[in-house]
């Protein structure tokens, strides 16, 4: 199963288990490199936190989610981060934000073509409206949801529509329409739903057959309710049935009524509710509570009752309270990260016309001035072959020198700038570590010589590595040429090679403290200075760590046990076949 499929499977295992299913997510994000999958699962663990209660956090987490979410690269998920924060503010009293975002979670399901995702948004913003008392708005939302599904060919979505609007005729007082939108949501549901999804069915059909005087429904479906909830043990479902048949056995209407087994059931409703955590499902139950003693004449009971709804009502307020202002906390942060975003976004978006235009320039800049050195070179060497005194062929020598010497600093500058940029690509190749390695040493060999500098070369047999071959080998000429550069007349340089590793090591003075610090950056001078007069740009160490990140490979820099500068590098090992 891949990420996204068992991101998919914690939207269903959510119904059951919220904490489940965020942890199931917080795992996967953990773990995962991919944007699509990261702004799923932080979806669902936003999700999750605001139906475990913890609303604050999930608003923060879905808020942003939908930050990203907005350059349309996934509207599903938008669109479902839109819908959870609906919930999520419905939760702690705040009706215009609810609104604002199940209408824009509809506003995305509408684009979709979906008609089975439309009516899940239409039936939620109705879910809302309802929640507001305007159930007139929330029956024309309904009834769009019923059609759509029936069109779509999705009886259990429009099952649920008319369940759905039962709730509203009955709220309305229109009982025969409440039952007959029960009854013919029932049918579509069938016998193959889940038995939760049936048990709130019927406990619905209960209520709207007592409602509209049709007792014997009524008891067929509680009782239906019931073995159904009893089935599922979930405390919602126990709750919502006990309180539908203990309502109906206080209903004086009926030929079975039972006013102490109704309260009995009532107050066993009472405990799941209590059991439930949910205090909305707690304030009816109160309530009704509080009305059945009062009808029978159980006023002390009834008084009881009436208290404790008011410190619900009371704790709620404060709650409410307390969750708007964090979820408000949570809301600035978001919008303050979100316009840091944006800025850093366009501030990064101004480097790089910069450095594109730095890039261009130095190319330009350089072939203008290789041209020139060139010339000047050509000339300073015309200048030794055709001077017959040494007094005017030295002017011609220190020309070439320094005309080199620019020429060298033009490369590094190039060479930098590309390795920096990324334009550089490299070919990584198994070659053996060793065999460049001699071959780099013979290349200094004559420039050591002039300083009388002994360059000794270890290695055991092949070293194969796999890298760049060219970048390797820029790497190792950079630093066999600071350890001839630096180190004394009659110095040593030693080259040892193991498996894929190698260092360099010198007998000059060795790295300060200062130099540990800044010798990979641009232009940074050695606390050393070369011993031979030889030129230094300040850019060699800087190419050689860019270019081990290129290959992947490790740099250190240290100072050797008998003195002198000791550089490491180690390359990747062959791939295995």
């Amino acid at each position: 199963m891949s990420d996204l499929e068992s991101i998919e499977e914690g939207w269903r295992l959510m119904e059951q288990s919220p904490a489940s299913a965020r942890e199931r997510a917080e795992t996967i994000v953990a773990r995962t490199t991919d944007r699509a999958v990261t702004l799923r699962g932080r979806v669902l663990i936003g999700t999750c936190l605001t139906t475990e209660g913890d609303v604050a956090a999930g608003i923060g987490t879905l808020l942003s989610a939908v930050f990203e979410l907005r350059d349309g690269s996934d509207d599903q998920n938008l669109g479902r981060a839109y819908n959870a924060l609906g919930n999520a503010y419905r939760h702690i009293g705040n009706v215009k934000d609810n609104l604002h975002f199940l209408r824009a979670s509809l506003e995305l399901r509408r684009r979709s073509g979906n008609a089975v995702e439309q009516a899940l948004g239409l039936q939620n913003l109705a879910i809302g409206l309802s929640v507001l008392g305007d159930h007139v708005g929330a029956l024309v939302y309904l009834d769009e949801a019923a059609s759509l599904s029936a069109d779509a060919g999705h009886p259990a979505a429009e099952g649920t529509a008319l369940l759905n609007a039962s709730h509203s005729h009955i709220e309305l007082g229109n009982y025969p329409a409440a039952l007959e939108a029960t009854l013919r949501g029932v049918e579509l549901l069938g016998d193959k739903a889940a038995p939760i999804r049936l048990a709130f069915a019927h406990q619905q059909l209960c209520t709207a057959a007592r409602l509209a005087g049709r007792y014997d429904i009524s008891e067929t479906a509680g009782r239906r309710a019931l073995e159904l909830a009893a089935s599922v043990e979930r405390p919602k479902a126990n709750w919502s049935c006990l309180m539908a048949m203990g309502r109906l056995f206080l209903d004086r209407g009926w030929h079975g009524a039972d006013p102490d087994r109704g309260l009995q059931m009532l107050n066993a409703a009472l405990e799941e509710a209590e059991r439930l955590q949910s205090q909305p499902s707690l304030v009816e139950m109160r309530k009704i509570l509080a009305e059945a003693c009062e009808a029978e004449g159980l006023f002390q009971e009834a008084l009881e009752h009436h208290r404790a709804l008011h410190e619900l009502q009371r704790s709620i307020y404060q709650q409410n309270a307390a969750g708007q202002l964090a979820a408000l906390k949570a809301q600035l942060k978001v919008q303050s990260l979100s316009r840091h975003a944006a800025e850093l976004a366009a501030l990064n978006s101004e480097l790089e016309r910069a450095n594109r235009a730095k890039s261009e320039f130095l190319e330009i800049a350089s072939h203008d001035l290789k041209n020139a050195m060139s010339a000047v070179l050509m000339t300073a060497t015309l200048i030794q072959e055709e001077s017959v005194t040494q007094a005017r062929i030295r002017p011609g020598i220190v020309i070439e020198r320094q005309t080199r010497r620019m020429l060298r600093l033009i490369d590094n500058l190039l060479d930098s700038d590309a390795i920096e940029s990324g334009e550089r690509s490299m070919r990584p190749e198994v070659f053996d570590l060793a065999e460049l390695a001699s071959e780099v040493a013979d290349g200094f060999s004559a420039s050591a010589a002039k300083k009388d500098i002994r360059i000794d070369l270890h290695s055991r047999g092949r070293c194969p590595v796999y890298a760049d071959r060219s970048a390797a080998g820029q790497v190792i000429e950079n630093l066999v040429s600071n350890a001839v550069k630096f180190s004394p007349k009659r110095g040593h340089v030693a080259i040892d090679v193991t498996d894929h590793q190698l260092s360099v090591g010198d007998s000059g003075p060795g790295f300060s403290l200062r130099d540990h610090q800044t010798m990979y950056q641009r232009f940074a001078r050695l606390s050393a200075t070369p011993t031979g007069d030889e030129p230094s740009t300040g850019l060699g160490l800087s190419i050689v760590h860019n270019l081990m990140q290129a290959i992947d490979g490790q740099i250190t820099a240290e100072n050797g046990p008998r003195g002198g500068a000791l550089m490491t590098i180690l390359l990747p090992a062959p791939p295995k076949e």
